[in-house]
């Protein structure tokens, strides 16, 4: 008498016992009514009858063996089961339990892996699926041998089994081993939204371990769903940071670094958790415990499985979930969190900073701007001081002699409320009364967008140049350049921001620099003029708003717009164009040299975007200047960090800030304080550059230097004799890009210390001796800068060269 209904019971036979009644009351009552129903399950009965049963319930004899389904079967070797829709019974090992409401609170999937112990030994066919039991009621634990009956669905891109009428724990297993796969996968395919990824339906719902080293490339999503991406062959790149613009390489690109990456996640599909549940990662997370992209892992493990992570936003891929607390570890990069910002010498310092939407208007509901635009930035009190608190730890410790600042709130009025004035005030009161002023750009507004760009500099090193004037680039200027594009080009939707032209004298010596402050339009929404849509080569939208906006600048600066004078000239700013983009070589074409690229070499960034690093943000410097530069770099305060380190406290768990979401943040140190790193160089101006020995474009010529430090310039000659003679020389081929037919160059005279740039040579081949070749090398050379190539097998290289 089971006394009610009840889960199940165990009914015992005697040694020699065929027949055996079972009564069985329902709430007390045995009588026949068909609503009472219940199941009698007898396994495996030896000659067992089954006779005599009152009661309105539903009798099942066992003695035929459950016909039961092979998980490998289901699956099949095509994205989706051929057995869509079917019920099926299966009998399995569990080998991830992420039941609701069981004793795991942190593994919550509505359900469970099961795996085929043996498997069926088909490398294309699965051996595990996913049991989708909701509120079923039967609670399994990892290693329990488990028969379910379910019906087999596809649920976005996953096959799993739903629909559940039975659960029954039969007994238990040890766990197959974890399958090693290996990234990149030879093959790929696509998610619900295009992007690729590798292949990896062989291994759906089995544990997995990945023998790859794999290196966290993006934490965008880790505040919202704890997911982050990994990548097999170190951190990702944008394809333009290394490439030019071209729609076969980039796509190319994309699908091998699908093939590369996989998503790995915490074992919930809820939102706005707590960040310490990634196995592996430390509890608590927080500032200074934080994992940062660079950071490895090797021998990922868990159950591989096909979901979003609990939203559209997430999206659908590939994901390993582990199984178990401790099974997974991650090592620290070995360029370690940058605790000082770099050393670029000089006696002065220029940096360009993207302060990430610094608004003084708080972003509540109805509220707009001077201008009538939304604010963007903090969107309570609370998160503006927060902003704040990290913005000017890092401002002081960037202790820049010139700052050009970009998404600052547009509102230059003096009446101590506006983002500028604040912003000033509150570094003052960190560093000192009185050492940090803010330009004048001579109107209320730059421009008549939401943002704008603004300056900043230390009173006690540089002041505005006397006699000079401070300027914006708008719309009414670009006649008087010569300029018509048919279109408006700083004003409006989808415009690029006015920039900002200010001259700085050095105190100390009476050297003078213009320094120009640009923000290029986004790749974001589409500039409703010209050819702006995405034209899939890797540059995204907008390409030609900013290459144009590249050409306005050049041809204002040669304009001399705030009457200096001086030659020296600093384009600074978040160009919204990676290395190799069309406004970037367009100015590098016009005279100006990358820094960063100059000083940092082909690994410089400055921003991570969709897991791929690249640089945004420049310092380009013209000849003139160059020749003054003491050092440039990148401080990686920003872009390397979880953006949940942020002042934004959007996807912190729901309700009143508690102790450990506020830990998360530390506004006593500088790391995120943006989305951008700062972009820094030294400065020693007025101090005693090559001279410069330019050729011309005939076809033949000979540059005869002396023993001076001395600058080559080739101007695209088809043929260039560069004589050198002595002294710390400078061999520039960099104006010949494009000129691919016109390579042939011989220099004579090198030595230690000397510099050869080829620039845009197409091909290239070095040797030792003189002869009518691109180049002749020595052993000699300090550095050796090659660019253009058209082919590696044609570079040979002299036994002391250096290759950057």
């Amino acid at each position: 008498d089971f006394g009610g209904i009840l889960p199940s019971g165990v009914v015992s036979f005697a040694a020699g016992e065929t027949e055996k009644t079972i009564t069985v009351s329902v709430n007390g009552d045995t009588d026949e009514e068909a609503d009472e129903g219940f199941a009698i399950t007898l396994f495996n009965p030896v000659d067992a009858v089954i006779s005599g049963a009152t009661a309105g319930g539903v009798i099942i004899d066992d003695d035929t063996p459950v016909s039961l389904t092979a998980i490998y079967d289901i699956q099949g070797s095509g994205d989706a089961s051929a057995m869509e829709g079917q019920v099926v019974t299966v009998q399995a090992v569990v080998v991830g339990d992420f039941q609701d409401g069981d004793a795991d609170g942190s593994r919550n999937l509505s359900g469970f892996y099961l795996q085929d112990a043996a498997g069926d030994g088909d490398a294309a066919t699965s051996d595990g699926i996913f049991v989708f039991d909701g509120t079923f009621g039967v609670d399994v634990n990892v290693g329990d041998v488990v028969q379910v009956t379910g019906t087999v669905q596809e649920y976005f891109g996953e096959t799993q089994l739903s629909s559940i009428s039975s659960v029954i724990v039969t007994g238990s297993s040890a766990l197959p081993a974890a399958t090693t796969i290996s990234l990149p996968t030879v093959g790929v395919t696509q998610n619900q939204d295009g992007d690729w990824q590798p292949d990896l339906e062989a291994y759906e719902g089995m544990l997995v371990s990945i023998d790859t080293e794999l290196t966290v490339t993006e934490m965008f999503q880790l505040d919202r769903f704890n997911e982050i991406k990994l990548s097999a062959g170190g951190r990702l790149e944008q394809f333009t940071q290394v490439n030019a613009p071209d729609a076969a390489g980039y796509a190319a690109w994309l699908e091998a670094n699908g093939a590369r990456t996989i998503t790995y996640d915490d074992g919930q599909n809820l939102q706005n958790l707590d960040v310490d549940l990634l196995d592996g990662f430390p509890d608590p997370f927080d500032t200074a415990s934080a994992i940062r992209m660079g950071d490895t892992i090797t021998d990922l493990s868990g159950v591989l499985n096909y979901q979003w992570a609990g939203s559209s936003v997430s999206g659908a891929t590939w994901r390993v979930r582990s199984t178990i607390d401790g099974e997974n570890s991650f090592t620290p990069s070995a360029d370690a969190r940058p605790t000082e910002a770099p050393d670029v010498g000089g006696t002065l310092t220029v940096a360009s900073f993207n302060v990430l939407n610094y608004f003084t208007t708080i972003d509540l509901s109805g509220a707009t701007t001077d201008l009538g635009h939304d604010p963007r930035g903090a969107d309570s009190a609370a998160e503006f001081d927060r902003q704040t608190e990290k913005l000017v730890q890092a401002l002081a410790k960037l202790d820049a002699d010139v700052l050009a600042l970009m998404e600052i709130e547009n509102d230059f009025v003096e009446d101590g409320t506006s983002a500028i004035e604040t912003l000033v005030a509150e570094l003052n009161l960190a560093v000192g009364a009185g050492t940090y002023d803010w330009v004048r750009p001579g109107a209320n507004y730059v421009g008549g967008d939401a943002i704008a760009v603004a300056f900043i500099y230390d009173t006690n090193s540089v002041q505005l140049a006397a006699g000079t004037t401070v300027e914006m680039l708008e719309d009414g200027d670009l006649a008087a350049l010569g300029l018509d594009f048919g279109h408006p080009l700083f004003s409006g939707s989808g415009a690029n921001r006015v920039s900002l032209a200010a001259t700085f004298e050095e105190i100390a010596t009476g050297e003078t620099f213009t320094a120009v402050n640009n923000h290029f339009k986004s790749k974001g929404s589409v500039s409703p003029w010209g050819n702006n849509a995405d034209l899939g080569d890797g540059q995204g939208n907008n390409a030609e708003a900013r290459t144009q906006a590249a050409i306005a600048v050049d041809a204002w600066i040669d304009s001399d717009p705030t009457g200096s004078g001086d030659a020296d000239v600093l384009i600074l700013g978040d160009l919204n164009s990676y290395a190799m983009e069309d406004p970037i070589t367009l100015l590098k074409s016009e005279g100006y040299t990358d820094l960063a690229q100059d000083y940092v070499g082909p690994d410089a960034y400055s921003y991570t975007f969709d897991g791929q690093t690249g640089t945004l943000d420049y310092a380009l410097a013209n000849a003139s200047l160059a020749a003054q530069v003491t050092g440039a770099a990148e401080w990686h305060i920003n872009s390397d960090e979880a953006d949940v380190l942020d002042y934004n406290t959007d996807d912190y768990p729901g309700g009143p800030l508690d102790a450990r979401d506020l830990a998360i943040f530390d506004g006593t140190n500088e790391y995120r304080a943006s989305d951008h790193d700062p972009v820094i160089v030294g400065l020693n101006l007025g101090a005693s550059g090559p001279e410069v020995i330019a050729g011309t474009s005939q076809s033949i010529e000979r540059l005869a230097g002396s023993d001076a430090d001395e600058l080559f310039v080739s101007d695209g000659g088809s043929m260039e004799i560069m004589q050198g003679r002595g002294g710390d020389d400078v061999f520039d081929f960099a104006s010949w890009a494009g000129n691919e037919s016109r390579d042939i160059a011989r220099i004579m005279d090198y030595d230690a210390g000397d510099v050869i740039d080829t620039g845009g040579l197409g091909l290239v081949k070095f040797q030792e001796r003189a002869g009518s070749v691109v180049l002749v090398l020595g052993e000699d050379f300090d550095t050796l800068i090659v660019s253009g190539a058209s082919s590696m097998d044609e570079i040979a290289f002299a036994s002391e060269a250096l290759f950057v």
